[in-house]
């Protein structure tokens, strides 16, 4: 009984230290923040709070961070998995909780393969996401808008709606050698399975008709024939040669076509239906979601789509 009561206190000491840590005070705020969704509210771990907090810390990862950049602007990358805890035959999502880190295309792989190499950046349980308007793509928006805010570096806008990041602009500052040095990171790529990625970016599942929103003209579950028009080929006929990809431009401007059929009071019901299907995606009214809203113009999906080809390989999320 005394053992386990030592490791009890030693278990709370060393918590309390790590929330310490997480609420001390930086030039970015605590590390530990707050995103508000309504009455719902997520924790995450502010990225340049930690950025700050490590190199001070250490001026060696302060020279391996300028190292692994070389002067150039780093690739921010973003992972997301949901994780079931304890028995995975358990039927209901109870406990299923999603799992956000992140990463930069930068580091060297033997960096990248370790822990350190993939930080944690948001942990949400899915009850909660059900209370979120947009769920988990909503969620990764407002990570978006927090770290690249269009309103950093415009002093009445942020005297107004309090202090804002911007990493591509504005940068963050890390302390080294007496000195401070200003990096920069451009969002460039949201790594997940085809779950993840269909959630974030509020798509049909690849058993539908349209399997995939990164390209224009490739179907399933449906001739070709059925489909008005001659622009659609069905995948199992298709060669990499037949595959008309999106860019963030063309993507915006489907995007802009279906919202104009969903806002259309002469639209009917059927036509709403369609749209949705043939694009392969589902429709916010209330522009909540990382395609719907201002994180679109930061992620450019589908260019930052990027499949994780070690579960599409080894576990059934392959399409």
């Amino acid at each position: 009984m005394k053992q386990n009561h030592s490791k009890q206190k030693k278990a709370e000491h060393f918590a309390s230290e790590d929330i310490d840590r997480l609420d001390a005070e930086t030039p970015y705020g605590p590390i530990r923040k707050v995103l508000r969704f309504g009455e719902e509210a997520v924790p995450y771990i502010c990225p340049l709070a930690l950025w700050w907090t490590m190199a001070s810390a250490s001026e060696g990862f302060g020279m391996f961070l300028l190292a692994c950049l070389g002067g150039a602007a780093g690739d921010f990358i973003r992972y997301l998995d949901d994780v079931r805890p304890g028995n995975v035959l358990r039927p209901d999502p109870g406990r299923v909780y999603y799992s956000i880190l992140w990463s930069l295309a930068q580091y060297p792989r033997w960096y990248a393969a370790r822990m350190l190499g993939w930080p944690p950046l948001c942990f949400v349980q899915s009850t909660q996401l059900d209370r979120i308007d947009g769920g988990i793509s909503q969620v990764i928006a407002a990570l978006l808008q927090v770290l690249w805010d269009a309103n950093a570096g415009d002093a009445r806008q942020c005297a107004r709606l309090g202090l804002a990041m911007n990493l591509a602009s504005l940068g963050v500052r890390i302390p080294l050698r007496g000195a401070h040095r200003t990096i920069k990171f451009v969002f460039r790529a949201i790594l997940a399975d085809e779950k993840g990625l269909h959630e974030v970016r509020m798509s049909k599942t690849a058993g539908g008709i349209k399997p995939c929103v990164c390209c224009m003209n490739i179907i399933g579950r449906r001739r070709p024939a059925d489909i008005a028009g001659d622009w659609v080929i069905h995948f199992s006929q298709a060669g990499p040669d037949d595959f008309r990809l999106y860019d963030a431009a063309s993507f915006a401007r489907m995007l802009e076509e279906v919202r104009r059929v969903m806002e259309d009071p002469a639209s009917r019901v059927k036509d709403k239906r369609e749209i949705q299907t043939l694009c392969g995606i589902n429709y916010s009214s209330t522009g909540m979601g990382i395609i719907w809203g201002p994180a679109q113009d930061i992620a450019r999906v589908p260019e930052c789509i990027c499949y994780d080809w070690i579960c599409l390989l080894y576990t059934s999320d392959a399409a």
